[in-house]
């Protein structure tokens, strides 16, 4: 190619290199206009793709398709911009291919980048095992691209870690069993970890716990935008809504352009009850990244608050599209079943957000219900079992238990979960009424009119109900007490 060529082609390379667009993309028409050969294909195509309109390259590249034939550079960057515009199924092909043109070690890099971009594919398309293959020949191959274990994580794939530290490990330690930074580093402080960490006890709904970690992640890492959608989410479990208006405004300098910013600003409104702001913001945030599943989620449970239950589905469905492993997003479109009486179906979905997020209680509960909802008792017991080892002090499934229990006739074990819950909530007048009624079922009169009366002093709501039981009871207790005189 002549002196020209390569001069225009360099100084494309510097305007890009710098995110000079509007410069890159100027001289890259010049480029195409005077030669229209296969390197000024690509430079147009790469141009539009990194000032983030890949819908351009994609319709530039398939006008020039002829020159897929001779560049694997140009395969692979179709590749991209195809699965950026979500047309997987032909971004998928051109991998393919790309795979058949890698003959020489110098074309390795683009080899791994093929790989990591089929194994997106794949989990996009709800193929997560395979994704998982594909995560792992990559990590193989290059043991710092760690983003492709923590799409293993995310994806729920990796089942075989040796999770330590609470359920939580260094990407350090992951990857191949040795670290990667230098031995004496202080991971535990890491960005990585402090966000794992605080995504963990989210993901447990230990929302204190997680709002201190985030906490501590931002104010060590002040320029760190990862995981405040999350943190927003928390904090609007929290009630808390200047944290809230906080962050938003920060988020809003910082980083205008991240979907994160759009979460943490429909978080607020959401707390404000203005739910239709809330869902514009949401629903923005995943309109700046189209992998981005989240803003979908939160617009749906927005939708599920105010029973629009189609467009809950709808938004629902969309986020697992984008990311099949948004257990949020399962629970919700299970949750909008279950308000329309279709247990099974609901009992389905439930049951998958639990086995994406198995560390949650909360989660775990609720799919017992669903499963109470369809008569299968046995399997009720089982995850509420499971729900109160995961956090032992969650008074509603151990309540939920013993209650069962009760009406199974199984009285003594569900005098022991009442006791249990008393000795969590002493003055809950719930526990009270039902240890009462146990007393009457093991025939101990005196001790059941004592836990009733605990009930109407602790504030039961039905107190005129109640107080007919205990009369109930006083009048053949007194009667029997006179006698015995």
């Amino acid at each position: 190619m002549d002196s020209s060529f390569q001069k225009i082609y360099k100084e494309i390379e510097f305007s890009l290199k710098y995110k000079f667009f509007d410069n890159a993309l100027l001289l890259s028409y010049e480029l195409i206009s005077g030669y229209g050969n296969q390197k000024s294909v690509y430079i147009l195509a790469k141009t539009y793709h990194e000032s983030g309109n890949p819908k351009q390259a994609v319709v530039l590249i398939r006008h020039y398709y002829q020159y897929l034939l001779e560049s694997i550079e140009l395969r692979y960057l179709f590749a991209r911009v195809l699965f950026d515009c979500g047309e997987y199924s032909e971004s998928e092909s051109v991998i393919m291919s790309v795979f058949d043109l890698i003959h020489h070690p110098m074309d390795a890099e683009i080899g791994i980048a093929s790989k990591y971009l089929l194994a997106m594919i794949k989990m996009r398309t709800h193929r997560n095992t395979l994704a998982g293959d594909d995560f792992r020949d990559v990590i193989h191959e290059n043991n710092y691209f760690i983003s492709a274990l923590y799409n293993i994580r995310k994806s729920d794939i990796m089942y075989d870690i040796p999770f330590k530290n609470d359920d939580l490990v260094t990407y350090e330690l992951l990857i191949n069993n040795k670290p990667v930074m230098d031995p004496n580093h202080e991971s535990i402080n890491s960005i990585m970890f402090s966000y794992l960490r605080a995504k963990h006890f989210f993901d447990k709904s230990l929302f204190d716990e997680s709002r201190n970690m985030f906490q501590f992640l931002y104010q060590k890492y002040p320029y760190v935008v990862l995981g405040t959608d999350y943190y927003s989410s928390c904090l609007w479990q929290l009630k808390d809504k200047n944290g809230l208006m906080v962050l938003s405004k920060k988020l809003i300098d910082l980083c205008p352009n991240c979907p994160e910013t759009w979460i943490v600003m429909g978080n607020y409104l959401s707390l404000q009850q203005n739910s239709e702001e809330a869902i514009r913001m949401f629903e923005r945030a995943s309109s700046i990244d189209h992998s981005y599943s989240y803003g979908f989620t939160l617009a749906g449970h927005e939708y599920l608050s105010l029973e629009v239950l189609d467009k809950a589905q709808t938004l629902f469905r969309k986020a697992i599209d984008r990311c099949p492993s948004d257990y949020s997003a399962w629970y919700g479109l299970g949750s909008a079943l279950f308000r329309q009486d279709k247990f099974m179906a609901s009992r389905y979905y439930i049951k998958k957000a639990s086995l994406l997020n198995p560390n949650s209680s909360v989660l775990l509960f609720v799919s017992a219900m669903a499963h109470y909802s369809c008569q299968d008792i046995p399997e009720t017991l089982r995850l509420l079992d499971l729900s109160i080892q995961c956090e032992p002090k969650n008074l509603v499934a151990i309540f939920k238990k013993g209650t069962i229990l009760f009406e199974l006739g199984k009285i003594d074990e569900a005098h022991q979960c009442f006791l249990k819950l008393s000795d969590y909530a002493p003055k809950e007048p719930n526990v009270s009424l039902k240890i009462g009624e146990i007393m009457i079922k093991q025939k101990n009169i005196e001790k059941a009119i004592g836990f009733f009366v605990d009930a109407l002093i602790y504030g039961h709501p039905e107190k005129s109900k109640l107080s007919n039981e205990i009369m109930k009871l006083m009048d053949p207790t007194l009667e029997k007490l006179i006698k015995q005189q």
